[in-house]
């Protein structure tokens, strides 16, 4: 799988230089965060532009191993070490988004993701790019039927919360309840939201309030906002 860009090659070597297999340098310097010098190769620029597939690469890529995805029997044997808080992706379409939401979730302590395996964005180079290689310090778990995890999670003491654009305002106090509890949260769709087989099994729902000429916010945005009240770090 490649990378590519300064930026993103750059915070990958930092945060997971043991999973880069090997950069390719065109022409320039960059910050190799004492990452193996044999790891290093020099490559000219129409070479690097084959490599990743066009020219926006700023010189710099790099190969690295793709992330391991786990399945529906993975999670269930995982059941008790699976974290306070799991996020639950309704159908996300958008790679970027999938590793937003997976950099966002990680910084506030969730490990546990769950995606569909069909009609779903999934770990591609793009995701592992938003993501700042967070992806490698999460669990995703791809299954064939968010419901059968939502009646595993049921039956494991998880309560499970819904985003929904008329949901209870975040700032409710119906919400605080919910605090200090095991909690599976669904992120709906960027077109479809949550849904409607999905909203029945929850247990309560979650919006946030803003200025009414904006109806939604973006699905990784509103993902900070939603942790930042239940994340207990």
């Amino acid at each position: 799988m490649i990378i590519y860009g300064v930026k993103p090659v750059e915070d990958f070597i930092r945060q997971n230089s043991s999973k880069v297999k090997f950069v390719y340098c065109s022409g320039r310097k960059f910050n190799s965060y004492n990452l193996n010098k044999s790891k290093i190769k020099k490559v000219t620029s129409i070479e690097l532009d084959s490599l990743v597939g066009n020219s926006d690469h700023q010189g710099l890529a790099m190969k690295i191993d793709k992330p391991e995805i786990f399945d529906f029997e993975n999670l269930k044997r995982s059941i008790n070490n699976l974290g306070k808080i799991i996020l639950i992706l309704d159908h996300i379409q958008d790679p970027h988004n999938l590793g937003a939401i997976i950099r966002t979730g990680v910084f506030f302590g969730v490990k546990s993701f769950v995606i569909p395996k069909k009609r779903s964005a999934s770990i591609t180079s793009g995701a592992i790019k938003s993501s700042a290689g967070a992806i490698f310090h999460s669990n995703v778990y791809e299954v064939s039927n968010i419901s059968n995890v939502l009646k595993l999670l049921k039956i494991n003491n998880y309560w499970t919360l819904g985003t929904e654009i008329d949901g209870n305002d975040i700032n409710s106090k119906k919400l605080d309840g919910f605090k200090n509890l095991n909690l599976a949260i669904i992120l709906g769709s960027e077109q479809k939201g949550v849904s409607k087989l999905l909203k029945k099994k929850c247990d309560s729902s979650i919006s946030i309030y803003g200025n009414k000429k904006i109806d939604s916010l973006n699905v990784s945005v509103a993902t900070g906002i939603i942790l930042s009240k239940f994340a207990n770090l």
